[in-house]
């Protein structure tokens, strides 16, 4: 027994004096439900707060061009046919068109609506006060009238030309036996009667009816803030 008592020990001194550690790994605290919930929620909130970002950045102006100008020019052509009978019957030779000469000048006609709601909707976004909060552009201010009233008839003068050139095609379909003016041959009779002049003959009379498109305008606005702030 006191050989056997003698014998060193196998196991080493470290070993035996210092506990047992578990590694790290098993010793990390097992998450909560309601911590897992919350590592769900914060992507999710970050995702919808970055949509909402995206959402109320302002619009470029070009894009109020196109798509204003985009719409208004479809409506023209679908009704430009009926426009036309309306001239040619104001003017007592409506009864004996061919239907199908009634879309003579349709081209011009939708370059002109482009053109000029394509104008409006840009310019009355450009003069349209910034919004009180950078961060939010959508609340700008709106359009007053007297400015909606300003950028149609600037539209209306861009557009003038175009105008008077579709309206002398369309006069032109009243005689049936000859073929009608193309908008080349209306710009060069224009020139030679009339001058640069005959482009922007009965402005006034544009300008004038700009105060209905300004009112259009201004009710639209308000209409828009308060049917939001219904639904």
């Amino acid at each position: 027994l006191s050989q056997i008592a003698n014998l060193p020990s196998r196991a080493s001194p470290r070993t035996i004096s210092q506990p047992f550690r578990a590694p790290p790994s098993c010793t990390r605290a097992i998450p909560s439900r309601e911590d897992m919930e919350t590592a769900v929620e914060e992507p999710s909130a970050r995702e919808a707060a970055g949509r909402h970002a995206e959402e109320s950045k302002d619009i470029a102006p070009s894009v109020n061009f196109i798509a204003g100008g985009l719409v208004a020019a479809m409506s023209k052509v679908m009704v430009y046919p009926m426009e036309t009978k309306v001239l040619l019957i104001a003017i007592g030779e409506g009864e004996a068109v061919d239907p199908r000469r009634l879309w003579h000048g349709v081209g011009v006609k939708g370059f002109e609506n482009f053109l000029y709601n394509g104008l409006l909707w840009f310019l009355k976004e450009l003069i349209r006060p910034l919004a009180p909060d950078p961060a939010d552009p959508e609340k700008r201010p709106p359009v007053t009238f007297f400015g909606a009233f300003c950028v149609s008839s600037a539209a209306v003068m861009l557009a003038h030309p175009f105008s008077n050139v579709v309206v002398g095609m369309q006069a032109s379909l009243r005689d049936v036996a000859r073929r009608p003016l193309s908008a080349l041959e209306v710009t060069k009779s224009l020139m030679k009667t009339q001058g640069l002049g005959g482009f922007f003959r009965s402005w006034p009379l544009s300008i004038t009816l700009r105060l209905g498109s300004a009112l259009t305008l201004v009710v639209y606005e308000f209409g828009r803030a308060r049917i939001a702030g219904v639904l």
